[in-house]
């Protein structure tokens, strides 16, 4: 059996990265190094085999017998690929060196582009099993490594993934903003707006009388959020449309028994992928069938024909066809035109065939993917809309406490919860010290002497955990 593995290059788990902030930790002396078949699994003219950590280097010296010296870094080099252990010629192939940091992973890295037959690869990857320190790289272990060098943040993993499983043209162009770190600026920018309003918040309260800093802040720092609460609703009141590109529009083909929605789809796809007969009932079960429709990805449903029926199987069918209209995301109505009331508007003729069929009808209307060419970064994952929506919430009782003149500690760690939602989205969601006293001593120039008031905000903690216990009103 040939012993050939590929390795993606991102976490097929999105949930995954919700762990991601814990992985920085990770100490890099104790990594192993690791190989795999970055490229695809089936025959092909090239192959590309990645080599990355601390002995990657090894690869070089020993399985192409050059120099270390020798080696000139991002510069491809054809040489003889060899058995370390017996000296076997395995193939010709070129050789690049990628020295730390620059490289995907952060880490010293090797790429092989041998020739792509089965047998070649097979040789080269069981040699490299030969080397010591040497193993094969799990699933996503690459892109993990580039997350733990700061080469990537978690939206742009996110945006790497969804970059390799595009369909479309516009699912691209979605996935290659999100992946070279456009969405991550946008988060990054209002996370940096709520640390210069805790700065704001805190010299106000430690600093107001010693150096001369006013209401006027307080006042300043609440329009502040007023305004990025605003923006912050905005992109949440996207109706998914970033999401639903990803993943693709759901439309369900729906109507009576033979009607021609069999025939719709087959003529949709330009295949016959649904059986068509005049005998009723011939569809029972959900198709689906995946499209790409004008650079949109759209995943079409046919559906069994609405009627009433004694035979369980079918009813189990007419469920299934009601429930995928209940969650697409548009339905198509087809109807026989030699008995429809053709004299009424179409949505009329939509409204009443709901109510015949027993269906829901929506008289509103909205787009249903978004442009990526067109708008900026949206929301793509369940993940990133669930921080957003904490981090609004926040937002939200900091206003209310502030115009209600609550208590100053108890909104400065509203906003401090705010700020720590929106930096889970990139996976930098602790809030350093340092970098809130740099805000502090940037925007009001307050002297080294008071570093240690402002070092007090830490000991806040407590008398908020305490305080805490009448904040129901606040929630």
């Amino acid at each position: 059996m040939l012993n050939i593995v590929k390795s993606n290059r991102f976490f097929c788990n999105s949930s995954l990265v919700l762990y991601l902030p814990c992985l920085r930790r990770y100490s890099s002396t104790r990594r192993s190094t690791i190989f795999a078949l970055s490229s695809g699994t089936s025959r092909s003219a090239i192959s590309v085999i990645r080599i990355s950590g601390p002995n990657s280097v090894d690869v070089i010296s020993k399985m192409t017998k050059l120099n270390k010296e020798r080696i000139i870094p991002r510069k491809a080099l054809l040489r003889k690929i060899v058995d370390p252990n017996n000296g076997e010629l395995l193939d010709n192939g070129l050789v690049l060196w990628f020295p730390q940091p620059h490289s995907f992973t952060g880490e010293d890295s090797v790429e092989l582009h041998v020739h792509g037959g089965i047998a070649v690869v097979s040789s080269i990857i069981n040699a490299l099993q030969k080397l010591p320190g040497f193993r094969i790289a799990e699933a996503g272990e690459f892109t993990k490594r580039a997350y733990l060098a700061g080469k990537l943040d978690a939206t742009e993993v996110e945006g790497l993934a969804d970059l390799l499983r595009a369909e479309t043209e516009t699912q691209r162009r979605q996935a290659i903003r999100q992946a070279t770190g456009e969405l991550a600026v946008l988060y990054n920018e209002w996370r940096t707006s709520i640390l210069t309003c805790m700065a704001h918040l805190e010299a106000y309260v430690d600093f107001g009388e010693d150096q001369d800093i006013g209401h006027e802040v307080l006042s300043s720092l609440q329009h502040s959020i007023q305004s990025l609460k605003s923006e912050v609703g905005s992109h949440l009141n996207d109706n998914r449309r970033g999401e639903r590109l990803r993943n693709g529009v759901r439309v369900a083909i729906i109507g009576e028994p033979n009607v021609g929605k069999s025939s719709l789809i087959n003529i949709l796809s330009r295949r016959n992928v649904a059986i068509v007969s005049p005998y009723a009932g011939t569809t029972r079960d959900i198709l689906e069938i995946s499209l790409d429709i004008g650079g949109y990805p759209i995943v079409l449903c046919d559906t069994a024909g609405l009627r009433h029926s004694v035979d369980p199987v079918e009813n189990e069918g007419l469920r299934r066809a009601r429930e995928a209209a209940s969650t697409a995301d548009l339905v198509i109505i087809v109807m026989d035109a030699s008995t429809g009331p053709l004299q009424l508007s179409t949505k009329e003729m939509a409204r009443l065939e709901c109510e015949r069929l027993n269906l829901s009808f929506s008289k509103s209307h909205t787009e249903l993917c978004a442009n990526p060419m067109q708008e900026a970064p949206l929301i793509t994952s369940s993940r990133q809309r669930h921080h957003v929506q904490v981090a609004f919430k926040h937002l939200e009782k900091f206003l209310d406490i502030i115009e209600q003149q609550g208590d100053l500690a108890l909104a400065g760690e509203q906003l401090r919860r705010s700020a720590k939602q929106i930096g889970s989205i990139t996976a930098r969601g602790k809030i350093d010290t340092e970098e809130m006293l740099d805000v502090l001593f940037r925007s009001f120039c307050i002297g080294k002497k008071s570093y240690k008031n402002v070092m007090n905000y830490k000991s806040h903690s407590s008398e908020i955990k305490r305080r805490e216990k009448s904040e129901k009103e606040w929630r």
